[in-house]
């Protein structure tokens, strides 16, 4: 879901990005200025996603990138998403159909809000990363390529 939610912003500004060129008639300095964050929030949506490599997990967001090991990892949880999109408010409409992907490690439960998707794709895909991640550190070299929710 934010992978397709980048693709659309991303296609929406360079829509009106081209518009503006074809209603000036001509490639400004500030349509190529403006074209250029479009493009980087195209490529980085498609960047987005959870693998699991080796005996940990990695987690690509929008702006950073986190690899956690099996072994500081107490539970995979399924969260509620608040973030940008929602403000960060709880219980809206947003929050109740869409899930992220949460990480209980040490004492502190951490949710990735880029890890957006529906409830029923949360249900399926997380024990699925789970069990693979849970194989990867008993040495049995599974691996998760599975629906993860994010296109």
């Amino acid at each position: 879901m934010a992978r397709a939610v980048g693709l659309m912003l991303a296609s929406c500004f360079g829509i009106a990005i081209a518009f503006g060129v074809a209603a000036t008639g001509g490639v400004s300095a500030g349509a190529i200025a403006a074209a250029l964050p479009v493009l980087l929030l195209a490529v980085r949506s498609l960047m987005l996603g959870v693998w699991i490599e080796g005996t940990g997990i990695r987690i690509v967001s929008w702006l950073r990138m986190y690899r956690i090991e099996h072994g500081d990892i107490a539970e995979i949880l399924i969260g509620e998403y608040s973030g940008y999109f929602n403000r960060w408010a709880d219980g809206d409409l947003m929050s109740r159909h869409v899930s992220v992907l949460g990480l209980a490690i040490g004492r502190e439960d951490r949710l990735f809000p880029a890890t957006a998707m529906r409830k029923s794709t949360a249900r399926r895909s997380l024990p699925a990363i789970e069990d693979a991640l849970r194989a990867n550190a008993e040495g049995m070299g599974s691996r998760w390529e599975g629906d993860n929710g994010f296109d």
